[in-house]
């Protein structure tokens, strides 16, 4: 169970968090096969493990023996977008937003079939979400309003 500090900070229920450590994953494994070399990226990732309170040992190292990550493209279109979503949630999990994290979210998309130009919109959703009186839960639900609004470009 997560602790009531990482509850409040992160603004996630168990089961948000849960989805959330599954893009994580599903970004680590992006990397592995796409851009095992690119060490800032490694960063970025390792940044937002160390954001999402995971255990030392499931932090990402390019040492460590990768044969057990995976990537995989969901099939469908809404599980893509959410997933992107996710990674774009773990850039503002600080409140700061690097061009690096960027660059890596955009790829990330790209390889989920969008164009680069949905990690921004979708950043602006999450940041002004608050703003607007909206949950982190009700944003993620008016993804698939998105979806088809993306789909038409």
């Amino acid at each position: 169970m997560l602790s009531n500090f990482f509850m409040k900070t992160l603004r996630l229920r168990p089961s948000e968090y849960d989805v959330l450590k599954k893009s994580f994953d599903n970004i680590y494994g992006y990397f592995v096969f796409n851009l095992r070399d690119a060490d800032e990226f490694l960063a970025c990732i390792q940044k937002w493990g160390l954001q999402l309170k995971l255990k030392e040992e499931d932090l990402p190292l390019k040492h460590r023996d990768n044969k057990d990550v995976k990537f995989y493209v969901p099939t469908s279109r809404l599980e893509a977008l959410e997933q992107v979503f996710d990674v774009v949630s773990m850039i503002y999990l600080d409140q700061e937003v690097e061009d690096i994290e960027l660059q890596l979210a955009t790829l990330f998309a790209e390889a989920m079939d969008f164009d680069g130009h949905v990690v921004g919109d979708l950043l602006k959703a999450i940041v002004t979400a608050p703003h607007d009186g909206i949950s982190r839960s009700e944003a993620r639900a008016e993804l698939e309003l998105l979806l088809h609004d993306f789909d038409k470009k």
